[in-house]
């Protein structure tokens, strides 16, 4: 991927925990990508809504209150079934609907995830 390419990636980072939305946020725009967030999955899926033909990649929790990280993962992919979404959580009560998604070749990453592998994951899924 080129630099230019990646400059121009737009991505939303949906979790329900604020320094961890801070630090990917000013991570990734540091790197050269627009990055907006969201607190919950419910402000992230309404944001999904009004921007989709604008958001090259979401990051997504998987566990979040008001609406978790599945049930916004299957409304984006409602929207756009090509949408990319990279799930992230520390522990999901959900392991079942987890597997079966990053079964499908769905990226993962466990929380705390060093930020070069943030980085990392980040390029593969805009290359993919």
């Amino acid at each position: 991927m080129t630099d230019l390419c990646r400059k121009l990636a737009q991505i939303l980072v949906i979790d329900d925990d604020a320094v961890l939305r801070s630090l990917y946020t000013e991570w990734l725009g540091r790197e050269g990508h627009r990055v907006c967030s969201a607190e919950d999955g419910e402000v992230g899926l309404s944001y999904y809504k009004r921007h989709a033909d604008e958001i090259d990649l979401v990051i997504l929790d998987v566990v979040m209150p008001r609406q978790g990280g599945i049930e916004v993962f299957q409304g984006i992919r409602k929207i756009n079934p090509r949408a990319k979404v990279i799930l992230s959580s520390g522990y999901s009560p959900q392991i079942d609907a987890l597997s079966r998604i990053v079964g499908q070749g769905v990226p993962f990453l466990p929380k705390p995830c060093p930020l070069g592998k943030l980085s990392e994951a980040v390029e593969a899924a805009l290359a993919g």
